[in-house]
């Protein structure tokens, strides 16, 4: 067998179990099951070191985390937090304006002002009450909200990401 052929057929075995296990609710990888809610944070690569995870938290405390770069633990976590904490960040970002709807702050979009490059980027997704929504920022937009990568951090603080992300380290 060439390296070709085995290169294909490994290609075409990762796109089959990706479309098999990321077709839940909404297109993305959260099944929030019954009356609960999610939050799921992506925080995306820059040209420099900026850690590249995606995070989700769920209303009964469970955390899933997914390490990919500049982090100090890779691969799949899972943990527990309080759920309170859970159900109060739910509740706090339900009640943010800029997560009534979808919205992105990204180069060339309304909303995004000038535009810096190689800001961090992050996506944001609330799974609570109706459809999903889902907020997109890179921080060079300079016409982003203040407020907005607060949201982010909220989420971190909440799922503890730190002991990942650093080590538990501060930053």
């Amino acid at each position: 067998m060439s390296h070709v052929t085995s290169w294909r057929g490994l290609l075409l075995g990762a796109m089959v179990a990706l479309a098999a296990g990321g077709c839940r609710r909404g297109g993305a990888n959260v099944d929030v099951a019954g009356d609960g809610a999610a939050v799921s944070l992506t925080r995306a690569a820059c040209f420099g070191t900026c850690p590249v995870y995606t995070v989700t938290v769920f209303t009964d405390g469970r955390v899933l985390y997914d390490g990919e770069a500049h982090v100090t633990t890779t691969g799949r976590q899972e943990a527990r937090v309080p759920a309170d904490s859970v159900r109060a960040l739910v509740r706090s970002l339900r009640a943010e304006a800029v997560l009534a709807r979808d919205v992105r702050y990204a180069d060339g979009e309304a909303g995004c002002g000038r535009f810096v490059t190689d800001g961090p980027r992050f996506t944001l997704m609330l799974y609570a009450d109706g459809p999903r929504r889902t907020l997109e920022f890179d921080a060079g937009c300079t016409g982003a909200p203040r407020t907005v990568p607060t949201l982010a951090d909220a989420v971190d603080r909440v799922a503890n990401t730190r002991r990942w992300i650093t080590g538990g380290r501060e930053n």
